[in-house]
């Protein structure tokens, strides 16, 4: 166990679930999690900031067996107080957010499930996201499309143009009461959804939308990083 107690909350006990298991298949041989970024490696970003939140009362960690140690170091020496645990995680990313929400405390009411890989994400948009869970139960951020959308078809013909005025891309984290996420957890078939609201939306249950970041990018490629560390700069 890693983390210490804190003062008295006001809110219920929100946990946390950083994932940090993939493959990094398109990252050209590099572990994108231990990548640097401006002075620290990319996994730490999201610590500090879960970490920064008034919300988030605990941080679990979802890894790979082999960072474990490396990860549990860090986190250790840089003083993280609200990490309570460091977790081997699954082979496909639907195993790993279940593995981590399996793993966080008894007392806990609501999950933030976040893909380690967006790194810039803020203390604001963890706000945002924790706070409307509280009414609405399962929530997501996201980014409403602003470029035209096109449907083909299998020749990559035009079949439509597709009204955007209700299509948004998803970010992470996203938000849920603990037991709605276990219960559709449970019913869920393994490896039967992209991401952890799709899974609630399978289970029949109404997902909703908030305001989400275009600051808020995932690393899938070298390019990614190389965005990402030009957007510390300019900020910086």
């Amino acid at each position: 166990m890693f983390g210490k107690k804190h003062k008295k909350r006001s809110h219920p006990f929100t946990s946390a679930v950083v994932l940090c298991a993939g493959s990094s298949t398109r990252m050209g041989g590099l572990d994108k999690q231990t990548v640097m970024l401006w002075d620290w490696p990319v996994y730490m970003h999201s610590v500090f900031a879960f970490e920064q939140s008034e919300f988030v009362d605990e941080i679990v960690l979802v890894v790979k067996e082999d960072l474990i140690p490396e990860i549990g170091s860090s986190v250790r020496d840089c003083g993280c107080q609200k990490v309570t645990s460091i977790v081997k995680g699954g082979s496909t990313r639907a195993l790993s957010s279940s593995i981590g929400a399996k793993a966080v405390s008894r007392q806990a009411e609501n999950l933030l499930i976040h893909d380690g890989a967006r790194p810039l994400i803020d203390r604001g948009l963890i706000d945002r996201v924790a706070g409307a869970v509280y009414e609405w139960q399962a929530v997501a951020p996201g980014c409403r499309i602003a470029e035209t959308v096109k449907q083909v078809d299998e020749d990559q013909n035009v079949v439509s143009t597709v009204n955007r005025d209700f299509l948004w891309t998803v970010q992470t984290p996203q938000a849920f009461e603990k037991n709605l996420y276990l219960s559709a957890l449970e019913h869920a078939e393994a490896n039967s959804f992209f991401d952890d609201c799709q899974m609630v939306e399978q289970y029949g249950r109404t997902v909703h939308m908030v305001e989400g970041s275009r600051r808020n990018i995932k690393l899938t490629t070298v390019e990614d990083i190389a965005l990402a560390q030009a957007l510390l700069e300019m900020e910086e």
